[in-house]
């Protein structure tokens, strides 16, 4: 479903992706795990098209995603659709009136019924646990409520790959295990996800396959999940505990 070949980014002339390569198959469920500064949200920015490439590849379904095909707003818009990305600053993301107004902005962009727009809404709103904030004004919730809140507005487009900036932070633990089991449960349904981290322990038992980056902007290490968590003087040799 997804193929990166060979890509490096920069950022103010400094290197933040060095010549990473990987592929995703469709279904996957992946950890994206590096020390601060890695590069492991432009990884993600990447994926979900809010960078051109200008070195290497992103092959996303077929399709080579560049600027060429992000510059085309038809395209542009069911390509994300297809692919969700929830921001790790909450504050990024959120800019309705309301809650509810937040979660079918994306769907309002789409030849969508009002009637199943305000079904999928209160669908997201029971799954994460918020009808009770649905006419709250976003940025007077918490932290961990603003997060639900972004979440439920991407899971509302129904999309094919799920991609999170670490979805757990400001988030309390009650939160943290119901967010898991959600994306066990979307996983389980087939969705691909890909997810930066460092909350190990909370994420045992939905991660099949880790991707670490080095503090040198390369992946390091690309394979089992369980294993790498396992390997504690791997993990700090390379400053990631």
């Amino acid at each position: 479903m997804i193929e990166i070949k060979n890509i490096t980014c920069k950022l103010n002339e400094n290197v933040v992706l060095d010549g990473v390569s990987f592929k995703v198959n469709k279904g996957e469920s992946i950890a994206i795990i590096g020390p601060n500064g890695s590069g492991k949200t432009t990884l993600l920015r990447v994926l979900n098209g809010l960078i051109d490439v200008k070195r290497g590849e992103y092959i996303f379904d077929g399709q080579r995603i560049d600027s060429r095909f992000l510059n085309d707003a038809k395209k542009r818009k069911i390509f994300h659709k297809r692919i969700g990305f929830v921001f790790q600053n909450s504050d990024n993301q959120l800019f309705c009136k309301t809650v509810f107004d937040e979660i079918a902005f994306g769907l309002l962009q789409f030849d969508i019924k009002y009637e199943e727009i305000e079904k999928r809404v209160y669908d997201c709103l029971k799954l994460l646990d918020i009808e009770h904030l649905k006419n709250r004004v976003p940025y007077t919730l918490s932290g961990g409520e603003k997060k639900k809140v972004a979440i439920a507005s991407i899971l509302a487009l129904n999309p094919d790959v799920l991609i999170l900036d670490e979805p757990l932070n400001e988030i309390d633990p009650k939160s943290k295990r119901k967010i898991k089991e959600l994306l066990q449960t979307l996983n389980g349904f087939g969705k691909t996800i890909i997810c930066a981290t460092h909350d190990f322990d909370y994420f045992k038992g939905l991660f099949k396959r880790a991707i670490v980056l080095s503090s040198e902007h390369k992946i390091i290490y690309d394979g089992d999940f369980d294993s790498l968590i396992g390997d504690k003087e791997f993990l700090e040799d390379n400053n990631i505990i």
